[in-house]
């Protein structure tokens, strides 16, 4: 075999090719959300009651969400993040009581409890030291289903009552827009 040769000089570079055409800019969908809450308080539930739900704070789309007998119905499929709490107190009997709540799910049929939602709250002293429990959840909505929270005695044999401005619902639609086409 005989030796190489001396490599060649480099080749001049090709034209540039054209640019494509930009697509279409993508959409950011506006954020809705809502919060209510109960101003009243004083509701017994001791034997078990849906939350009052009697003040609206914030509400950006009501045809989104519509609260009717304490309950929100929700008019759009979507993932939302729902935050609940529920605080409570013991007005008579064993001060010594245990109440919970969750959150309730309207298929167009039946209420059902929706799973992971379930709070607890001691009560220890008569009127004088309420206990608030809370759950946040990710939560897949189908359009026209409704939303309620229920509050009963969990054990102990005091009267569990509601505390004024002391218990909310707030579900905000948690989607991030729609990307434009390719």
């Amino acid at each position: 075999k005989g030796a190489s040769g001396l490599k060649g000089a480099k080749g001049a570079t090709g034209v540039k090719g054209i640019k494509g055409a930009t697509g279409r800019k993508g959409t950011f969908a506006t954020s809705t959300f809502s919060d209510f809450y109960d101003n009243a308080g004083g509701q017994n539930v001791t034997s078990g009651d849906v939350l009052n739900l009697d003040t609206t704070r914030q509400n950006s789309d009501s045809s989104t969400f519509v609260l009717s007998n304490d309950a929100i119905t929700i008019n759009a499929t979507d993932k939302f993040l729902i935050n609940f709490q529920v605080t409570t107190g013991v007005s008579s009997g064993d001060a010594r009581s245990v109440s919970k709540a969750y959150l309730q799910e309207w298929d167009g049929s039946s209420w059902s409890t929706v799973d992971g939602t379930t709070v607890y709250m001691y009560n220890r002293i008569n009127n004088n030291e309420e206990n608030t429990g809370s759950a946040s959840l990710i939560h897949s909505v189908t359009a026209g289903n409704a939303y309620r929270i229920f509050v009963t005695r969990h054990s102990g044999s005091g009267t569990i009552t509601t505390v004024a401005d002391a218990s909310r619902i707030t579900i905000m639609n948690i989607h991030g827009g729609v990307q434009g086409p390719k």
